[in-house]
């Protein structure tokens, strides 16, 4: 066959007619890293078969990896219009290339989409650099219109200075989230979630009554909120109100009673009333919910302790250890465990791994430096060492 011309000639006009070998090819070149040759072989396949949506995608991703993010996203719109039944595949494709985009002066809807998936992938500094060219691109439009279209626009300016507040707050920059919120407020004063936002960061630090007052508005607005009437009780709690403050953790509770912060806080509440039994009830629940939180465990063994069960208090130490090995709150009541129980040895041991994570850690964990032999000293700051932890929602 390959020596009569004829049909060499004819075989030669069918490998230029079949377009599945072409995409094979182009497959094999894309997995070898050779992407000039994998977009050459994919054209060409799409040049003998225009309708097939999946050449179109596999265009895009090769033009995605080459740094054509915007043709990319082109190329993968048009499959999508060709084959919807591809979009789930392709909508990930098209948010790769977005978030890939250097440049950020798009629309403010394209913008918050953008900071959504930022979101979506742990990227907060991304995600608050989007939403804060949604608030320049706002403001720049509040110069050039009426009144009447002001407010209009003022509901989507609030939602951006509340988002943007609360990705500050997440990377620990509370000065600049409080600003946000406090911008947010300036043109919504009742708006729900800023006033829970400011509120919590005014409660962390410790003022419970303006906190109280901030919670009082956003009641009116959202009683329906556990984690609004969360924080309530826990601002009772840090006035020392206990019953009102189970109370309020109650109603959050029963709003929202797969939130493992409310029942870690109402085992808080109830342990500090040496209502050790209800207290080890919510412990329980809350690593239940959520068994990664390494003071959980700690919380349950201390309770533990107090109910007589030290076998299972020392494994729930272990437990909180393992799951939070930089915590020196957990080492500082494990050591107190330890010299209740007359193992000093592992006390000072505990005592002296506390110091080297106390150095290191963060500064809201509360601890004071002891000495192991002031036992009294110790058994007082173990109590409080225990309470500061209050998570708020």
């Amino acid at each position: 066959m390959a020596n009569d011309p004829y049909k060499s000639e004819s075989l030669d006009e069918c490998k230029q007619l079949c377009d599945y070998p072409m995409y094979i090819r182009g497959k094999i070149a894309q997995i070898e890293g050779e992407l000039d040759k994998a977009l050459y072989w994919f054209e060409n396949a799409l040049a003998l078969s225009p309708q097939n949506a999946i050449y179109l995608s596999r265009i895009g991703q090769v033009n995605f990896l080459l740094g054509n993010h915007e043709k990319a996203a082109e190329i993968l719109l048009k499959s999508v219009e060709k084959d919807s039944t591809h979009v789930c595949g392709i909508n990930l494709q098209a948010q790769e290339c977005l978030t890939s985009l250097n440049n950020l002066n798009q629309s403010p809807e394209v913008l918050k989409f953008m900071a959504e998936l930022f979101q979506k992938k742990k990227d907060f500094s991304s995600a608050a650099r989007a939403y804060e060219q949604v608030i320049k691109s706002n403001c720049n439009v509040f110069n050039d219109i009426g009144d009447e279209q002001k407010f209009q626009l003022e509901p989507d300016n609030v939602e951006a200075l509340t988002n943007l507040g609360l990705l500050y707050y997440q990377e620990g920059k509370e000065n600049n989230a409080f600003e946000m919120f406090g911008r947010a407020l300036s043109y919504d004063p009742t708006d729900g979630n800023a006033i829970l936002a400011a509120g919590s960061i005014i409660q962390t630090n410790g003022d419970f009554d303006v906190a109280l007052s901030k919670y009082r508005v956003a009641a009116e607005r959202c009683d329906y909120n556990g984690s609004l009437w969360n924080n309530i009780g826990m601002c009772f709690f840090g006035k020392g109100k206990q019953v009102a403050a189970i109370s309020c953790l109650k109603k959050a509770y029963y709003l929202c009673p797969l939130d493992w912060k409310i029942s870690y806080n109402l085992g808080l509440v109830h342990q500090s009333i040496k209502q050790y039994v209800s207290a080890y009830h919510f412990f329980s629940a809350a690593v239940n919910l959520n068994p990664t939180y390494g003071m959980g465990y700690a919380a349950l063994a201390a309770v533990l302790s107090h109910l007589g069960d030290q076998a299972n208090a020392r494994k729930a130490y272990e437990k909180a250890i393992q799951l939070d090995a930089e915590n020196p709150q957990i080492f500082y009541n494990y050591a107190i465990f330890e010299m209740k129980q007359k193992n000093v040895e592992n006390a000072i041991k505990l005592a002296k791994m506390c110091e080297t994570a106390l150095a290191s850690s963060h500064p809201h964990y509360k601890v004071c430096k002891f000495s192991v032999q002031n036992v009294k000293t110790v058994h007082w700051c173990s109590k409080q060492n225990i309470l500061c932890n209050l998570k708020i929602a």
